[in-house]
């Protein structure tokens, strides 16, 4: 009677986060792609000159199953700065535990072995790299598996099963005529053949499906944050079933952004790639997926975040303060940032100094910063305060006018012009007369718009006055009109809404002269030089004024066109 298997599989299934693996014959562990001495080796598969990471295992090829964990070296050749630092160690199933320095470039740590019973490939990196230095070693390891197929043949028959190149048993099969083998199943093994002899000597033998789940072949080292229009090296490292390394030219690697440029490799098994991230982030993320050509059921995914660029533009936005007394005790700074690809960065992290004074700026919920200004509590002596902010390649100086903090004057009640016309309604006083009447017009210019400070101009107008004189014809009465035209300059101060001036003007003046003797008048005129001081006081309301002053003008109309002189006008 041939034996009968139920496909005797491998205790537990595989891992859900377990990728896909290949299986071979038990041999030893592969580091850095070294072939094991049971494996065929071709020059193709060695390399010419020993790597300068090299990753081996206490025990070569352990038993899933029978071993729990086994010890990692690392150990690092060549002429690189010493002591290293601790390398990332990665690998694709297990995990690295307690790695202890042993020297200036040799590490030991634990391999604690998964938990899942079934032969597969363990890919393990450890990157030494940093900055300009680029420096790894990688180890493809072989685990086997302890397993025990059932069979169902004649009682009391002799069992064995062959896996691969070796023979398990012979085993006694029990009196219902069922057997267990006990076996050790390398990685790339997917059957066995079992074979039967009963006590006559007849024998038969069945092929089986040890039915062993997929695993992991591949595995990605790559960064974890990249900076928008940057590039980084990203590692895959990928075997065969039997655990072989894969020819770099089988491993793709495709991007959601730009396409990875491929670089070749520097240990077997290995294909490095140069990721580029898009100027322009749109995604958080960059998605990789590692595959291998002709496999497509073998791959590797990874998301690589993105960060903006380096800081290169600072916007700062003021809080608006409030127009209605009283004056606002803190003013906001709102910040945002960027970088020189217009990808919004982080502001909070900010070094900001407040008139030299370190603060902190506390992040918003819209993705800005904010940033409290308040007012010194001494007179610092200036009339703003600098706030200065740094953030990686950004520098900017803010200056906040302390006006902003202290209370508003009103409204200026007159307009700030440079140009004013005021007329001027008067009384003329003549010593030892009768007072007259007078117009005046003033018309003054401002360098500087305002009512305060110099100012140029012209002044005319008309003045009436009337008084008696006498001459040989006899005593009469004299009506003088007289229209001054002088040049003027004023020199103006203002006190809230009073405004204090005094002014001196040079200039000529028309005189008409009316004399009344008796029933008769005579009219004559001429031409006299005239001059005056003056001293104002106004009063500023609703951009007009109200002026108040007095001057002193002094005219000598000399002789007249009729021959008289008036004395004392």
């Amino acid at each position: 009677m041939g034996p009968k298997t139920d496909g005797a599989a491998a205790d537990g299934q595989a891992h859900g986060s377990e990728p896909e693996a290949g299986w071979t014959e038990p041999s030893p562990t592969a580091a850095h792609g070294t072939i094991p001495e049971t494996a065929p080796s071709t020059a193709a598969s060695r390399p010419a000159i020993p790597p300068p990471v090299t990753l081996t295992l206490s025990s070569p090829s352990p038993v899933l199953g029978i071993d729990a964990d086994t010890d990692l070296r690392i150990t690092v050749t060549g002429d690189f700065p010493r002591p290293l630092p601790f390398p990332n160690i990665v690998c694709s199933v297990g995990r690295i535990e307690d790695l202890v320095r042993e020297g200036p470039a040799a590490f030991s740590a634990r391999f604690v072995l998964p938990t899942a019973r079934f032969p597969q490939v363990a890919l393990i990196i450890a990157d030494f790299s940093h900055g300009a230095l680029i420096l790894r070693g990688t180890l493809i390891a072989r685990l086997r598996a302890a397993t025990s197929p059932r069979a169902r043949t004649d009682p009391g028959a002799k069992v064995t099963v062959k896996v691969g190149d070796k023979t398990f048993g012979p085993v006694t099969a029990r009196r219902d005529g069922s057997v267990h083998v006990p076996v050790v199943v390398p990685p790339g093994i997917n059957f066995a053949l079992v074979r039967s002899v009963n006590h006559h000597g007849k024998a038969s033998q069945e092929l089986i499906d040890l039915k062993i789940p997929p695993s992991r072949r591949m595995l990605i080292l790559a960064p974890e944050k990249l900076e928008a229009g940057g590039v980084k090296e990203v590692v895959v490292l990928a075997a065969e079933p039997n655990g072989q390394p894969v020819p770099p030219t089988s491993i793709v690697l495709t991007s959601s952004g730009p396409r990875p440029q491929p670089l070749g490799g520097r240990n077997p098994g290995e294909a490095r790639f140069l990721v580029r991230a898009p100027p322009v982030l749109m995604d958080p993320t960059l998605h990789l997926v590692a595959s291998l050509r002709g496999q497509p059921e073998v791959s590797e995914e990874t998301d690589l975040i993105l960060v903006p660029a380096p800081t290169a533009q600072i916007s700062i936005e003021r809080e608006t303060p409030p127009t209605e007394p009283p004056p606002p005790r803190s003013l906001r700074l709102f910040l945002s940032s960027r970088d020189v690809f217009g990808n919004a960065t982080d502001p909070a992290d900010a070094s900001t100094l407040i008139d030299g004074v370190p603060s902190r700026p506390l992040p918003t919920d819209d993705g800005r910063a904010v940033l409290v200004i308040r007012p010194p509590s001494r007179p610092s002596g200036g009339d703003s305060i600098a706030v200065e902010i740094a953030i990686e390649n950004a520098y900017t100086v803010e200056r906040i006018p302390l006006s902003l903090f202290q209370p508003k004057r009103p409204p200026d009640p007159f307009l700030a012009t440079r140009y004013t016309v005021a007329p001027r309604l008067g009384l003329v006083w003549n010593t030892h007369q009768q007072p007259g009447a007078t117009v005046l017009v003033e018309g003054l210019f401002s360098p500087r718009p305002g009512v305060e400070g110099l100012a140029f101009g012209l002044t005319t107008g008309y003045l009436n006055s009337r008084f008696s004189a006498g001459n040989a014809a006899g005593t009469g009465r004299v009506v003088l009109d007289q229209v001054p035209v002088l040049a003027l300059t004023r020199y103006r101060r203002r006190l809230q809404r009073i405004g204090i001036s005094t002014g001196i003007g040079l200039g000529l003046s028309v005189v008409q002269a009316r004399i009344g003797v008796f029933d008769n008048e005579l009219v004559s005129r001429s031409l006299a030089f005239a001059w005056e001081a003056s001293i104002e006081s106004s009063f500023l309301w609703h951009r007009s004024q109200a002026v108040m002053g007095l001057r002193y003008l002094s005219m000598r109309p000399g002789r007249l066109s009729s021959g008289d002189i008036i004395i004392g006008a």
